[in-house]
């Protein structure tokens, strides 16, 4: 009997691995063909996962699964397609103070829900390669793996994470992580953003004395989180500046490079199809076309034992609307399960559960709806 996991994960075929990451890949939905990531972690804290799926954080990829078995958590993420800011800086080499100020005030902004959790989390792992920036100009912060709680009890880190360079004395091994050793990260990103190395002495105003700040070794002596380091970007004059440099980076990506571009099925015509008909499987399509030919002849029938017109239509839509609603529920039309209580929970029995509620719902729904729309018509149907 197939596991549940195993059934989840049917709906999604890998495509390829992200570089030389084994554990990450980028799949897609066979029923709507969206690309997602699909990531496979033995260290992980499952916390963070659920915080992140349940409160979507803006410009953070939103989870769609979490499956954990043998010990291991699979992540099914939404997919960002953009430059990485590496590319950024490897194309431009150092960016304006008016450039940095934007990106670093955009990546402190993206951390405040997690610093401003009562036990705060911690990304852990901020470096170019983990901030993309869309076509649109818009920042976003990716690669929650090694991302944990504060655990302020504890006075190190049980699993040690983190890039080289950017990684804060504390994550190797002298001190447990805290918001402020993501801060650590920021100030060692400001200051090769803005001289293109990591030479903070050459970091320009006014964002010299943040920059040392935030990159202190003792993390009593940083800003204490992203709350209080955007509290001091704020209070930073914004330069006024006429470059375009950045949109024009933003805008360098080619048209012949699909794996950059945001190619959501669920953007595009094929979109609105009725389920069945989106993956252009065949299987699906004649399954499809079998379901629906049997709503058609069900609606035919419910109307048949009837003798006048407004009768026939108010039976055929009795009939006709509960199965179609049902249809596009209970197979998540454009992703409706994320909105609706009992369909987007964790729990396959509370899932299970909304599949059988929701066309019972629709039923009733429609029953009453009809039932009101023929007594105002004069439609008698005691005779």
């Amino acid at each position: 009997m197939i596991s549940e996991n195993d059934y989840i994960l049917s709906f999604y075929e890998p495509l390829s691995s992200f570089g030389k990451k084994q554990n990450v890949e980028l799949c897609k939905n066979t029923a709507t063909g969206q690309l997602y990531v699909k990531k496979t972690l033995s260290v992980f804290d499952r916390s963070v996962f659920d915080f992140i799926r349940r409160t979507q954080p803006p410009n953070v990829p939103r989870i769609i699964e979490l499956l954990e078995e043998d010990g291991e958590l699979i992540v099914i993420e939404e997919y960002f397609s953009g430059r990485s800011l590496r590319e950024i800086i490897e194309e431009r080499r150092c960016l304006s103070v008016p450039e940095t100020l934007r990106i670093i005030r955009a990546l402190t902004k993206i951390l405040l829900p997690f610093h401003s959790q009562p036990v705060p989390i911690v990304h852990r792992d901020i470096k170019p390669e983990n901030i993309l920036l869309s076509s649109d100009g818009i920042i976003k912060l990716v690669d929650f793996n090694a991302a944990k709680r504060e655990t302020p009890e504890k006075n190190r880190d049980t699993e040690l994470f983190g890039t080289v360079g950017y990684a804060a004395p504390e994550q190797y091994g002298f001190a447990a992580s805290t918001p402020a050793t993501d801060v650590y990260a920021i100030g060692v990103l400001m200051t090769e953003l803005s001289t293109g190395a990591f030479d903070p002495k050459k970091v320009p105003e006014p964002l010299f004395a943040i920059a040392e700040k935030c990159t202190r070794l003792d993390p009593s002596d940083r800003y204490p989180d992203a709350i209080a380091l955007s509290e001091a970007l704020t209070a930073l004059p914004v330069p006024i500046s006429s470059e375009k440099g950045l949109e024009k980076a933003l805008r360098a990506e080619q048209p012949d490079a699909p794996e950059r571009r945001v190619s959501f099925i669920t953007d595009g015509p094929r979109s609105f199809l009725p389920p069945g008909f989106r993956s252009k499987c065949w299987w699906k399509i004649v399954i499809a076309c079998v379901g629906y030919t049997l709503v058609l002849l069900l609606t035919y029938a419910g109307g048949s034992a009837v003798d006048t017109p407004g009768k026939k239509l108010v039976e055929y839509l009795l009939v006709f609307i509960p199965a179609i609603a049902g249809i596009f529920v209970d197979f998540n039309y454009r992703g409706i399960w994320r909105v609706l209580p009992l369909l987007n929970s964790d729990r396959l029995v509370l899932r299970i559960i909304g599949l059988i509620v929701y066309p019972v719902v629709l039923f009733i729904t429609t029953f009453i709806f009809l039932l009101i729309a023929s007594m105002l018509l004069g439609i008698d149907f005691s005779s």
